[in-house]
């Protein structure tokens, strides 16, 4: 990167270093790497057939799948989400009990924002994700 760029950071941003979980999760990647470390779901449990559901739903209503929406996600999403993890809890949900977030680092720093106060103690494993 370009000296100019890295004057102009935060210091913050000059004194971060990489994650270990980041670098487990290129070891991971390896040929025949089995490891219970990097939080990867196993294969098995991503609901394929259900995506294949949904690339239906892109081609007929993509153009509107697409443009910007409400924060909260997409309405027929969610009621989908709602009435599938239904059985999965073991009762019933309703749309506005699913946040839908790109992934649970985003989730994570939601449930910061939302349950933890300044001085509140936060006890993790080392490393923790």
């Amino acid at each position: 990167m370009s000296k100019i760029w890295q004057d102009n950071f935060s210091d913050i941003s000059k004194n971060s270093r990489p994650s270990p979980i980041r670098e487990m999760l290129s070891l991971i990647r390896q040929p025949g790497m089995i490891s219970f470390a990097g939080g990867m779901p196993a294969p098995e449990v991503f609901p394929v057939d259900k995506f294949y559901e949904g690339v239906h739903i892109l081609k007929d209503d993509g153009a509107n799948l697409l443009q910007y929406g409400t924060t909260d996600g997409y309405p027929p999403l969610k009621e989908f989400l709602a009435t599938w993890t239904a059985p999965r809890m073991g009762r019933e949900a309703s749309p506005e009990e699913i946040l839908i977030t790109t992934g649970s680092q985003q989730a994570l720093d939601l449930f910061g924002w939302a349950m933890i106060d300044k001085g509140d103690l936060i006890i993790t494993e080392d490393p923790s994700y």
